[in-house]
């Protein structure tokens, strides 16, 4: 029989949830009298009264559900406010359970999984090991990004160096086809003769002029750090017979 009544709950709120507006997470009379124990007429007679003192008239608020029999049944679709404005004189337990469906529906909504808080000590368990992983994750791939930052900022030590600077101290590359790549890549565009940052990459990129008037792509923090992971990742072409040096061969030449 609970396995029944959280079927229909779900039924009622995916169809509450149609009955909203996009920006809107409704909840139904029906959902309300199950999660609280109350009769369903009471709970619309209850939202009758409320919706008659504060002077609402909403059409989107009035509906109807389907009965067992498939047959239209009296039905009302709340927001939150209203919701927890109904419930507020409702006793404690059925105001909690109120709360907490709404949680469930607003996490649902944004996509965020419902916390599970562990019932044992085995799934305290899991649920710990869960967290050490994650946490041991985040550390890996923080690791990951240390050599283009460190190397970034010591190549580039510089504010302002242009791409073509930068690209000469890197060993190995190929440095005619580094804005090649770079465009391939979608950082940058070919424009007249001369290359353009796009609105998106302007957090790698800036378009600036030589002292001889001609037109530079210079790099920010973020595009020396960028230009770096593209280094040790392989992505630029090198000279004949030379490849990436290891990040930490890298660093140091960079300092020389």
């Amino acid at each position: 029989m609970k396995e029944n009544t959280m079927k229909k709950i779900q039924t009622e709120t995916a169809l509450s949830t149609i009955n909203s507006s996009a920006q809107c997470i409704t909840m139904s009379s029906r959902e309300i009298a199950e999660l609280t124990g109350k009769r369903h007429d009471h709970v619309i007679r209850d939202i009758e009264h409320m919706l008659e003192e504060l002077g609402e008239t909403s059409p989107q608020i009035r509906g109807h559900l389907p009965d067992a029999y498939n047959r239209p049944q009296r039905a009302a679709f709340l927001p939150k406010d209203l919701t927890i404005t109904l419930v507020s004189g409702y006793n404690v337990q059925m105001r909690y359970a109120i709360t907490k469906r709404w949680l469930e529906l607003e996490a649902h909504a944004e996509g965020t999984p419902v916390p599970v808080i562990p019932t044992d000590l085995p799934e305290a368990l899991r649920l710990a090991a869960d967290l050490v992983e994650q946490k041991e994750q985040l550390r890996i791939e923080n690791e990951a990004l240390k050599p283009a930052a460190t190397i970034g900022a010591a190549v580039g030590a510089r504010k302002g160096t242009s791409v073509m600077e930068f690209v000469r101290k890197l060993p190995g590359v190929n440095t005619r086809q580094v804005h090649k790549k770079l465009a391939e890549l979608g950082y940058i565009r070919k424009r007249k003769g001369t290359w353009s940052v796009p609105a998106r990459s302007k957090k790698y990129f800036v378009e600036a002029f030589d002292r001889s008037g001609l037109s530079v792509i210079t790099l920010t923090v973020n595009g020396m750090e960028l230009v770096s992971r593209l280094y040790l990742a392989g992505q630029f072409q090198m000279l004949k017979g030379a490849a990436p040096v290891g990040a930490e061969k890298l660093e140091q030449a960079a300092y020389v």
